[in-house]
Order: structure tokens, then C-alpha cells, then sequence
């Protein structure tokens, strides 16, 4: 696995000097376009023209970058924005405005990317953190793109330099370019040649791919509506929110470009500094949801603020409430796909995204025009509310809620430590191979014998699966913090199946309870309850553990809120 320190550095870096840019181009972009005689709808048209194209292109490269690595594409990325900001720059007409933002929209993928590499170096305990550091590169970016856009505005004089900031946006995106190409290295391990080890699933298309896996795991679906509706709210009020300056509080685009600045300020500080130790003490799910309610009294705020410290306040509890919310789900997202899915999870995640960036600025327009200027604020306040609830109702109890997370991994750890054979502190092929011996030698079986030859195919077999699937740095070996991450977050009923085939000595596809005993006495797990265990294991008491109730079984052992479940019984309680 990629060292993190040094790394994570570089990356920041190069997704800071190229959001940098897009802190350039945010606050101006309505003045620009209205200097072409645009109109607040056309504005909000410009941000769906880049969501639309941005919805294209993060849906694919997601699981592209699954199997290309994540650094071609984010050199793409980043070069591709740099075109996209000079063409916006020396644009002549509404339609190259409107091409140049579709450029812009397909190429601004470089955060997708830059997420899945940091769940490439982090671990799940550090994973929030690392987005947040990703968050921090979002938030200074904001900070001094503002007031770098004010400063380029201004240095008009009385004819304000419009073209001088978008062209300033294209040269920071190369310079970031040139940076990640010379000192970023690629995240994941190449793969290897032999066919044994290629991953079938990802060879399939980004769409069937993504339905796969929610179908495995509908947690992931849940969230990547969450997402959806909570950047839809926030795409309704960010889009309209320099009109509305303008309209309600006299603002020109260099005022604006100081409000974006206190909200990228804000933004850096807090996924920078505080977001770590909110989220160790609190745990992602619990962060997520005091991000909504912040969100929740900012919108309200806005609306209502009849002074400039009121606003002021308001434009905080934003940034603050976006900060603590944004990096938890992404963090999320990332546990709940493993590691070997997240990119085209967290590609489809911003794909959805991208379709609230088209969705939103649209009702953003309509509801400023046609009801109030305060109307995008109070719809914006009432979808957060609802997703409030819904989060509560799906996450708290979820496998990826703090108490449950710390359950689950002191089942999964037991779980690791059995396939650890040898006790070295990590699974191999040996340790499947050890196993398969030991359990010949209970059973009297030669090693000529079919039943052992059956048995060490299958066994190995699916060892070599597993450590396919769950082994990130290509060591061909699964340590405790990668077991942890891929079948924690992503367990399956293969787990479960493969344990009841190690089990079946006659291959009837059941287990009898003589055969749960010799699987006992392979681990050293104590026989002398095996007779009463065994009744409670076998659910629908025919004096044999079926397929189905195997899977029960293991899900009662990973998912139950007691540490000692039936489930449990099947590893020794």
C-alpha cells in the first residue's frame, strides 16, 4: 500500500491549486455570463450545462479508475479543466460559454478520483480524515480563489477584467497538472497477468456493475440517494445565492467573492482541523447527522437575516454544517463499497450528484423568479429535513453506525484470527492449506484420498478468491486492516458457503453435527457443548445445517446487537 504521509500531500496539493481555480470561477461566472446579456435563468442554465456533462463523465470514469488506476485519470482531469477555464476565458458568445462549461463538467471529475485514491492509502479508522483533507483542499481552494477572482476584477480599475480570472483558473490547473505528473504516484497495485486473479466483476459496464453491487448491499443505494438530495439542496441556494446578494443586498461580484471567501475559510478549518476529532468522538454517522441539522438552522438563516452579522452567521453554519456532512458520507460510501468497488461507487455517487446539479439550479431559477428570492432557502431547509429523518431511520442502526461498526469488528477480528492458521498475523494461501490438513488428519483421509483432493480444491480455491478480493497492496497476503475493510463493510453470503463446504465431509450440501465437530477440533474450539450448540444452529431442528441456515447464521454473527449470538456459537462463544 502507498505511504499516506508524504502522498496524501501531494495530492492535497495538486486538488487545491487546481480548486483554486474553481474558487476563481464560482462567484464570477454569473456576472461573466450576464456580461454576454444572460438572464438569471440562463445562469442557472450554465451550472445544469456543466452537471449534465459532469453526470456522463463520473459515472464512467468511477469504475474506470477501478481498473485503470487513479492517476492517469486525474492527470486527465486536471489538464482537461485547464482547456475548459481558457476556452470559458477568451469565449465570444452564449453557445461557447455553454460548450466550455460541458467541457468543464465532463472533466471535473479530479475529486471522484482523489477520493478513491485516499480510500486506497487510508484505513477505515483514518479514512474520514483523509477525506477531509480532501475537504481542506476544497476549502482553501475556495478561500483564495474568491479573493483571487476579486483581486483580478479589479485590476480593471473602472472597466472590471472579467477574462483575466478564467484564464488565471486555466494556468493553475496545468500548474497542478504538471505537479501530480511529476510527484504523484499510482495508488493501487498493478494488476497481475495471470487470469486466476482478474476480477470478472469489474470487467463489467460501469451501469451493470454499480446495480450489482447494490443489489448485494442496498445500504449503498440508500446513500448514494442521500447524496443526491442533500447536493440537490445545496446546488438549489449555491447557484442563486450571488443573484440573491445582488437583489436583496445591493452586492457586486467583488462583495460576493468576500462571502465565498469566509465560506471557504470556514470550510478549510473545519475539514482540516476539526473534522477528525469530531468524527473519533462522535463516529461518522452521528457527524453526518449534526452536519444536516447545522445545514438545516444556516438555510433558515438566510431568508430571515435582517443585519450583516446575521448573514455573516448564517454563511458560517453553512460551510460549518456542508463540512461535517460532506467528508462522512463520502467516507461512508467509500466503507461501504471496499476497496476494490469504490471508485465506481463513489462514481456513481457523483454521477447522482451531477443529475442534482442539473435539477437544481433549474428549481433554483424557477423558485427565485416565480415566488420569492427567499423561496430557494426555505425549499433547500425542507429537503434537508426530510433526509434528516430518513438518515436516522436507515444509518443509526446500520452496519456502518459507530456501535455497530465496533461489534462487527470484534466478530470479523475472531473470524480473522481463526483463518490465520499459523497465528502470523496475516491469511495466506498456507494458512488455507494448514487447515485443510488438519481437518484431513481428524477425518483419517490420505492425502490421495478424493474426499481431501475435493475438500483443498475447493477450500483453496476460494482462499485465493478471498485474497483476491480483500488484498489491496498485491502482497498476495490479507492483513487484519484490509480484512476489515473488505469484508466488514462488504460482507456476502460467498463467506458462508465456503465455511460450509470446508464443513461437509459427505458433500450432501448440509452439515451434520459430527461434521461441525471435527471443524471444532481443527480450530480448538471447545466440543463440550457441541451437542446442545448444534440444536440451537440447526433452525428448523432436522438434524442438519442447510445452506440457508448457514447464511442466517453468519448474518446473525456480523449483523446481531448482542456480541453473543447464535450465529456466534458456529466459531466458538
Amino acid at each position: 500500500m502507498v505511504k499516506p504521509g508524504k502522498t496524501l500531500f501531494i495530492l492535497f496539493l495538486s486538488v487545491f491549486i487546481d480548486l483554486i481555480g474553481l474558487g476563481i470561477v464560482i462567484p464570477l461566472l454569473p456576472f461573466y455570463a450576464k456580461s454576454f446579456g444572460a438572464s438569471a435563468s440562463t445562469v442557472t442554465l450554465l451550472f445544469s450545462a456543466y452537471a449534465v456533462a459532469q453526470l456522463v463523465g463520473t459515472l464512467i470514469v468511477g469504475s474506470l479508475s477501478d481498473r485503470m488506476g487513479r492517476r492517469p485519470l486525474l492527470l486527465l482531469s486536471l489538464v482537461g479543466s485547464g482547456i475548459s477555464y481558457l476556452w470559458f476565458g477568451l469565449a465570444n458568445s452564449i453557445t461557447a460559454l455553454f460548450l466550455a462549461r460541458g467541457l468543464a463538467g465532463a472533466m471535473s471529475y479530479s475529486i471522484v478520483v482523489a477520493q478513491a485514491y485516499v480510500g486506497d492509502i487510508t484505513t477505515p479508522e483514518n479514512r474520514s480524515k483523509g477525506m477531509g483533507v480532501l475537504g481542506a483542499a476544497l476549502g482553501l481552494g475556495l478561500t483564495l480563489g474568491p479573493a483571487l477572482s476579486g483581486i483580478l476584477v479589479g485590476l480593471g480599475g473602472d472597466n472590471p477584467n472579467l477574462r483575466l480570472p478564467f484564464i488565471t483558473a486555466a494556468i493553475l490547473s496545468f500548474l497542478a497538472f504538471l505537479l501530480a505528473w511529476k510527484m504523484l504516484p499510482e495508488s493501487q497495485p498493478k494488476p497481475e497477468s495471470s487470469s486466476n486473479t482478474v476480477d470478472t466483476t469489474s470487467k463489467k459496464s460501469p451501469t451493470l456493475s454499480i446495480w450489482s453491487l447494490i443489489k448485494q448491499n442496498p445500504l449503498i443505494a440508500f446513500l448514494i440517494s442521500l447524496g443526491f438530495f442533500l447536493r440537490f439542496g445545496i446546488f438549489i441556494i449555491q447557484v442563486i445565492l450571488a443573484l440573491w446578494l445582488n437583489e436583496i443586498w445591493g452586492w457586486s461580484a467583488e462583495n460576493t467573492g468576500y462571502v465565498f471567501l469566509l465560506f471557504g475559510l470556514v470550510t478549510a478549518i473545519t475539514q482540516g482541523k476539526l473534522i477528525g476529532p469530531t468524527v473519533k468522538k462522535l463516529g461518522e454517522v452521528n457527524t453526518l447527522m449534526l452536519g444536516l441539522v447545522v445545514t438545516m438552522v444556516a438555510l433558515i438563516s438566510f431568508p430571515l437575516a435582517r443585519n450583516l452579522y446575521i448573514l455573516l452567521l448564517a454563511v458560517v453554519l453553512l460551510s460549518f454544517g456542508n463540512s461535517l456532512f460532506r467528508p462522512c458520507l463520502s467516507s461512508l460510501l467509500s466503507q461501504s463499497a471496499g476497496t476494490k468497488y469504490q471508485g465506481t461507487v463513489l462514481g456513481a455517487a457523483e454521477s447522482f450528484i451531477a443529475l442534482a446539479g442539473i435539477l437544481g439550479p433549474f428549481s433554483s431559477g424557477l423558485l427565485f423568479e416565480n415566488i420569492s428570492p427567499g423561496a430557494p432557502f426555505i425549499a433547500s431547509a425542507l429537503l434537508f429535513a426530510t433526509q434528516f429523518i430518513l438518515a436516522w431511520v436507515w444509518l443509526r442502526k446500520s452496519n456502518l453506525s459507530n456501535s455497530m461498526s465496533k461489534r462487527r469488528q470484534r466478530k470479523l477480528q475472531r473470524l480473522f484470527q481463526m483463518l490465520d492458521y499459523d497465528g502470523n498475523g496475516t491469511v495466506e494461501p498456507e494458512d488455507f492449506e494448514k487447515t485443510v490438513v488438519s481437518l484431513a488428519d481428524i477425518r483419517g483421509w490420505s492425502k490421495q484420498s478424493q474426499e481431501y483432493q475435493l475438500m483443498i480444491t475447493s477450500w483453496l480455491g476460494f482462499g485465493e478468491r478471498l485474497i483476491q478480493l480483500a488484498d489491496a497492496n498485491g502482497d498476495r497476503k490479507i492483513e487484519l486492516h484490509e480484512w476489515l475493510d473488505y469484508v466488514g463493510k462488504r460482507f456476502d453470503h460467498s463467506l458462508a458457503d465456503a465455511f460450509l463446504q470446508l464443513m461437509d465431509v459427505n458433500v450432501d450440501g448440509q452439515i451434520a453435527v459430527e461434521e461441525l465437530k471435527g471443524f471444532y477440533q481443527a480450530y480448538d474450539i471447545d466440543v463440550s457443548e457441541i451437542s446442545n450448540n448444534f440444536q440451537s444452529l440447526d433452525m428448523n431442528q432436522d438434524g442438519h445445517i442447510s445452506r440457508t441456515e448457514m447464511r442466517e447464521l453468519f448474518d446473525q454473527f456480523l449483523y446481531s446487537e448482542e456480541e453473543i449470538a447464535i450465529g456466534s456459537w458456529l466459531f466458538g462463544s
